[in-house]
């Protein structure tokens, strides 16, 4: 790693970088605390890894909402949006962490946001912004940045073979 790099870089990019860190470790985070219950808000006994469900509950209060008709269908296959959510937190935050799979951390990161935020509306506090749109557009500054190579592995991952093979991977 070029340290040199990572401190002599653009405002911008540095300002990115440290958000996509800590943007990776909320969704780290909320990986961890549904994968195993740490009770931060999951708690142990509602761990999927002792049989609870990540979604189940989330997806019966999204199904009343305004795109209910969206998120009811995947109640019943709440066991299979299960797994999905956890690859996707998992996926997303190892990419944010490590400032690897740019592209496809950052596209991916911004459906499942804007799918969290389809599933809150109509939100109470605030009649369109919510914190998940926000977290899109640090998304989108992570993208259109260099925040991947401040702070993080990013010039490194776009020079391996698998990344020259399977450019989406950047």
């Amino acid at each position: 790693m070029d340290l040199k790099k990572q401190f002599q870089c653009d405002p911008g990019s540095s300002v990115f970088a440290v958000l996509r860190i800590m943007l990776g470790f909320m969704v780290m985070w909320g990986f961890l605390d549904k994968m195993f219950g740490l009770g931060f808000p999951t708690e142990s006994s509602m761990a999927y890894i002792n049989g609870g469900s990540p979604t189940h509950d989330f997806l019966m209060y999204a199904s009343g909402g305004t795109f209910g008709w969206l998120f009811e269908p995947m109640i019943d296959i709440s066991a299979f949006t299960d797994v999905v959510l956890l690859i996707a937190m998992f996926g997303l935050g190892i990419a944010l962490l490590f400032g690897i799979g740019r592209k496809i951390g950052c596209i991916g990161g911004a459906i499942l946001f804007f799918m969290f935020y389809l599933s809150v509306l109509p939100i109470s506090d605030n009649p369109i912004l919510d914190y998940h749109l926000i977290y899109i557009v640090i998304l989108a500054g992570v993208y259109l940045t260099d925040a991947c190579s401040v702070f993080g592995f990013g010039s490194m991952w776009k020079e391996t073979e698998l990344v020259k093979k399977l450019p989406f991977l950047e």
